[in-house]
Protein backbone atom coordinates (compact mmCIF):
# COMPACT_ATOMS: atom_id res chain seq x y z
CA UNK A 1 0.00 0.00 0.00
CA UNK A 2 1.07 3.42 -1.08
CA UNK A 3 1.96 6.08 1.67
CA UNK A 4 -0.75 8.31 0.37
CA UNK A 5 -2.60 5.13 0.46
CA UNK A 6 -2.24 4.97 3.93
CA UNK A 7 -2.94 8.53 5.23
CA UNK A 8 -6.25 8.05 3.30
CA UNK A 9 -7.18 5.04 5.08
CA UNK A 10 -5.83 6.77 8.40
CA UNK A 11 -7.78 9.97 7.53
CA UNK A 12 -11.32 7.80 6.61
CA UNK A 13 -10.97 5.57 10.38
CA UNK A 14 -9.91 9.11 12.21
CA UNK A 15 -13.37 10.68 10.87
CA UNK A 16 -15.15 7.92 11.38
CA UNK A 17 -13.96 7.88 15.13
CA UNK A 18 -14.70 11.37 15.24
CA UNK A 19 -18.21 11.04 14.41
CA UNK A 20 -18.79 8.18 16.61
CA UNK A 21 -17.27 10.57 19.51
CA UNK A 22 -19.33 13.33 18.15
CA UNK A 23 -22.69 10.89 18.33
CA UNK A 24 -22.03 9.36 21.65
CA UNK A 25 -21.56 13.02 23.27
CA UNK A 26 -24.76 14.17 22.12
CA UNK A 27 -26.35 10.70 23.50
CA UNK A 28 -25.35 11.12 26.71
CA UNK A 29 -26.26 15.08 26.56
CA UNK A 30 -29.65 13.91 25.95
CA UNK A 31 -29.42 11.02 28.87
CA UNK A 32 -28.15 14.03 31.12
CA UNK A 33 -31.20 16.11 30.33
CA UNK A 34 -33.40 13.13 30.67
CA UNK A 35 -32.05 12.39 33.72
CA UNK A 36 -32.87 16.23 35.34
CA UNK A 37 -36.20 16.11 34.03
CA UNK A 38 -36.73 12.56 35.86
CA UNK A 39 -35.15 14.30 39.20
CA UNK A 40 -38.24 17.15 39.43
CA UNK A 41 -35.77 19.58 41.06
CA UNK A 42 -35.82 21.80 38.31
CA UNK A 43 -34.27 22.07 35.04
CA UNK A 44 -30.93 23.75 33.46
CA UNK A 45 -31.46 27.37 31.98
CA UNK A 46 -32.14 26.16 28.33
CA UNK A 47 -34.28 23.13 29.37
CA UNK A 48 -36.57 26.10 31.53
CA UNK A 49 -37.34 27.74 28.05
CA UNK A 50 -37.76 23.81 26.56
CA UNK A 51 -40.11 22.66 29.36
CA UNK A 52 -42.35 26.40 28.83
CA UNK A 53 -42.38 25.78 25.26
CA UNK A 54 -43.82 22.30 25.42
CA UNK A 55 -46.50 24.05 28.15
CA UNK A 56 -47.22 26.60 25.69
CA UNK A 57 -47.25 23.93 22.20
CA UNK A 58 -47.70 21.07 20.93
CA UNK A 59 -44.25 20.03 21.15
CA UNK A 60 -42.54 17.18 23.24
CA UNK A 61 -39.68 17.89 25.48
CA UNK A 62 -37.05 17.54 22.87
CA UNK A 63 -38.94 18.88 20.00
CA UNK A 64 -38.84 22.57 21.94
CA UNK A 65 -35.24 21.36 22.15
CA UNK A 66 -34.73 21.06 18.47
CA UNK A 67 -37.15 24.08 17.98
CA UNK A 68 -35.21 26.16 19.45
CA UNK A 69 -31.84 25.00 18.66
CA UNK A 70 -32.70 25.60 15.15
CA UNK A 71 -33.59 29.21 16.45
CA UNK A 72 -29.93 29.67 17.81
CA UNK A 73 -28.29 28.57 15.14
CA UNK A 74 -30.44 30.59 12.30
CA UNK A 75 -29.78 33.79 14.92
CA UNK A 76 -25.81 32.45 15.07
CA UNK A 77 -26.10 32.76 10.91
CA UNK A 78 -27.06 35.91 11.02
CA UNK A 79 -24.80 37.78 12.78
CA UNK A 80 -21.95 35.41 10.99
CA UNK A 81 -21.38 32.29 12.96
CA UNK A 82 -21.32 29.65 10.21
CA UNK A 83 -22.61 26.09 11.85
CA UNK A 84 -19.93 23.17 11.52
CA UNK A 85 -21.88 19.59 10.83
CA UNK A 86 -21.41 18.61 14.45
CA UNK A 87 -23.62 21.39 15.33
CA UNK A 88 -26.27 20.41 12.74
CA UNK A 89 -26.12 17.22 14.12
CA UNK A 90 -26.65 18.63 17.43
CA UNK A 91 -29.44 20.37 16.74
CA UNK A 92 -31.24 17.33 15.40
CA UNK A 93 -29.94 14.59 17.94
CA UNK A 94 -30.30 15.95 21.29
CA UNK A 95 -33.50 16.54 21.05
CA UNK A 96 -34.40 13.13 19.33
CA UNK A 97 -32.31 11.32 22.04
CA UNK A 98 -34.21 12.73 25.10
CA UNK A 99 -37.29 12.46 23.54
CA UNK A 100 -36.46 8.59 22.56
CA UNK A 101 -35.20 8.04 26.15
CA UNK A 102 -38.19 9.68 27.52
CA UNK A 103 -40.24 7.75 25.48
CA UNK A 104 -38.43 4.15 27.56
CA UNK A 105 -40.00 5.10 31.16
CA UNK A 106 -36.78 5.65 31.83
CA UNK A 107 -37.33 6.21 36.24
CA UNK A 108 -40.50 7.65 34.87
CA UNK A 109 -42.55 8.32 38.66
CA UNK A 110 -39.35 9.15 40.28
CA UNK A 111 -41.08 12.69 41.31
CA UNK A 112 -42.52 10.71 43.67
CA UNK A 113 -39.84 8.73 45.23
CA UNK A 114 -37.30 10.06 48.36
CA UNK A 115 -35.40 13.88 47.84
CA UNK A 116 -32.65 12.21 48.56
CA UNK A 117 -32.95 9.52 45.35
CA UNK A 118 -33.97 12.50 43.35
CA UNK A 119 -30.90 15.01 43.94
CA UNK A 120 -28.71 12.09 43.40
CA UNK A 121 -30.38 11.71 39.99
CA UNK A 122 -30.25 15.07 39.35
CA UNK A 123 -26.18 15.18 40.42
CA UNK A 124 -26.01 12.41 37.39
CA UNK A 125 -27.57 14.23 35.24
CA UNK A 126 -24.62 17.14 35.84
CA UNK A 127 -22.04 14.64 35.34
CA UNK A 128 -23.19 13.09 32.47
CA UNK A 129 -24.04 16.38 30.81
CA UNK A 130 -20.59 17.50 31.44
CA UNK A 131 -18.73 14.71 30.17
CA UNK A 132 -21.18 14.39 26.84
CA UNK A 133 -19.90 18.30 26.63
CA UNK A 134 -16.40 16.99 26.58
CA UNK A 135 -17.39 14.17 24.74
CA UNK A 136 -18.71 16.09 21.64
CA UNK A 137 -16.75 19.15 21.47
CA UNK A 138 -13.28 16.79 21.85
CA UNK A 139 -14.81 15.06 18.10
CA UNK A 140 -14.10 19.00 16.91
CA UNK A 141 -16.84 18.80 13.95
CA UNK A 142 -18.39 22.38 15.27
CA UNK A 143 -19.43 23.96 18.50
CA UNK A 144 -23.02 23.28 19.76
CA UNK A 145 -25.30 26.20 18.82
CA UNK A 146 -25.53 27.84 22.09
CA UNK A 147 -22.08 27.93 21.93
CA UNK A 148 -21.82 29.78 18.62
CA UNK A 149 -24.28 32.39 19.43
CA UNK A 150 -22.29 33.20 22.18
CA UNK A 151 -19.26 33.89 20.02
CA UNK A 152 -21.14 35.49 17.25
CA UNK A 153 -23.03 37.89 19.86
CA UNK A 154 -19.73 38.25 21.81
CA UNK A 155 -17.78 39.59 18.83
CA UNK A 156 -21.16 41.93 18.06
CA UNK A 157 -21.70 43.76 21.41
CA UNK A 158 -17.60 43.80 22.23
CA UNK A 159 -17.58 41.77 25.00
CA UNK A 160 -15.86 38.82 26.80
CA UNK A 161 -17.65 35.32 26.03
CA UNK A 162 -18.11 34.84 29.82
CA UNK A 163 -20.50 38.33 30.12
CA UNK A 164 -22.00 37.18 26.50
CA UNK A 165 -22.86 33.81 28.04
CA UNK A 166 -23.92 35.60 31.03
CA UNK A 167 -26.59 37.80 28.82
CA UNK A 168 -27.90 34.56 26.88
CA UNK A 169 -28.30 32.24 29.93
CA UNK A 170 -29.65 34.61 32.42
CA UNK A 171 -32.43 35.84 29.36
CA UNK A 172 -33.09 32.31 28.92
CA UNK A 173 -34.13 31.16 32.08
CA UNK A 174 -35.94 34.46 33.43
CA UNK A 175 -37.49 33.96 30.22
CA UNK A 176 -38.51 30.30 30.75
CA UNK A 177 -39.30 30.75 34.08
CA UNK A 178 -42.14 33.70 33.38
CA UNK A 179 -43.34 31.38 30.72
CA UNK A 180 -43.83 28.65 33.48
CA UNK A 181 -40.97 26.02 32.70
CA UNK A 182 -39.86 23.88 35.47
CA UNK A 183 -37.51 26.25 37.76
CA UNK A 184 -36.52 25.16 40.62
CA UNK A 185 -33.63 24.27 43.55
CA UNK A 186 -32.27 22.21 40.99
CA UNK A 187 -31.45 25.10 38.53
CA UNK A 188 -29.57 26.10 40.78
CA UNK A 189 -27.97 22.82 41.80
CA UNK A 190 -26.99 22.64 38.15
CA UNK A 191 -25.56 26.20 37.68
CA UNK A 192 -22.86 25.92 40.48
CA UNK A 193 -22.45 22.21 39.67
CA UNK A 194 -21.73 22.34 35.59
CA UNK A 195 -18.80 24.60 35.31
CA UNK A 196 -16.67 22.69 37.70
CA UNK A 197 -17.75 18.98 36.30
CA UNK A 198 -16.98 20.29 32.84
CA UNK A 199 -13.81 21.32 33.48
CA UNK A 200 -12.84 17.75 35.21
CA UNK A 201 -14.45 16.00 32.26
CA UNK A 202 -11.95 18.51 29.92
CA UNK A 203 -8.92 16.87 32.00
CA UNK A 204 -10.97 12.93 31.73
CA UNK A 205 -10.10 13.56 27.88
CA UNK A 206 -6.62 15.13 27.91
CA UNK A 207 -8.34 18.97 27.01
CA UNK A 208 -7.72 22.27 27.95
CA UNK A 209 -10.55 22.97 30.24
CA UNK A 210 -12.33 26.25 29.08
CA UNK A 211 -11.88 29.63 30.99
CA UNK A 212 -13.62 29.26 34.38
CA UNK A 213 -15.55 32.98 33.24
CA UNK A 214 -17.72 31.03 30.20
CA UNK A 215 -20.21 29.08 30.97
CA UNK A 216 -20.61 28.98 34.74
CA UNK A 217 -20.95 32.69 34.85
CA UNK A 218 -23.73 33.27 33.08
CA UNK A 219 -25.49 30.17 34.31
CA UNK A 220 -24.49 31.73 37.59
CA UNK A 221 -26.00 34.66 37.50
CA UNK A 222 -29.38 33.35 36.26
CA UNK A 223 -28.99 30.77 39.60
CA UNK A 224 -28.53 34.09 41.45
CA UNK A 225 -32.10 34.53 40.57
CA UNK A 226 -33.61 31.73 41.09
CA UNK A 227 -32.39 31.88 44.64
CA UNK A 228 -33.88 34.52 45.81
CA UNK A 229 -37.34 33.66 43.61
CA UNK A 230 -37.55 30.15 45.80
CA UNK A 231 -36.46 32.18 49.29
CA UNK A 232 -39.77 34.20 48.60
CA UNK A 233 -41.76 30.51 48.12
CA UNK A 234 -42.54 32.06 43.95
CA UNK A 235 -41.02 28.98 42.65
CA UNK A 236 -40.96 25.67 43.63
CA UNK A 237 -44.71 25.43 44.88
CA UNK A 238 -47.35 22.10 44.08
CA UNK A 239 -48.44 23.80 40.75
CA UNK A 240 -44.74 24.08 39.41
CA UNK A 241 -44.05 19.99 40.58
CA UNK A 242 -47.10 19.23 39.40
CA UNK A 243 -46.39 20.65 35.89
CA UNK A 244 -42.89 18.95 35.70
CA UNK A 245 -44.72 15.64 36.68
CA UNK A 246 -47.15 15.80 33.58
CA UNK A 247 -43.35 16.65 31.71
CA UNK A 248 -42.41 13.35 32.23
CA UNK A 249 -45.84 11.69 32.20
CA UNK A 250 -46.29 12.80 28.64
CA UNK A 251 -42.73 12.59 26.84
Amino acid sequence: MSTSSARQGFGAQEGVLRWARLIAGLWLFALGIALTVRADLGLSSWDVLHDALRVHTSLTFGGAVIAVAVAVVAASFVIGVRPGPGTLANVLLVGTFTDGLLMTGLLEGLASGSGVTRVITLVAGVVVIAIATALYISARLGAGPRDSLMVGLAERLHVSPGTSRALIETGVVLGGAAMGGGVGVGTAIFAFAIGPAIHMSFRLFGMQPPPRSGRGRGIGSAARSVQRWVAKGQLGDGSSRERSRYTGGRI
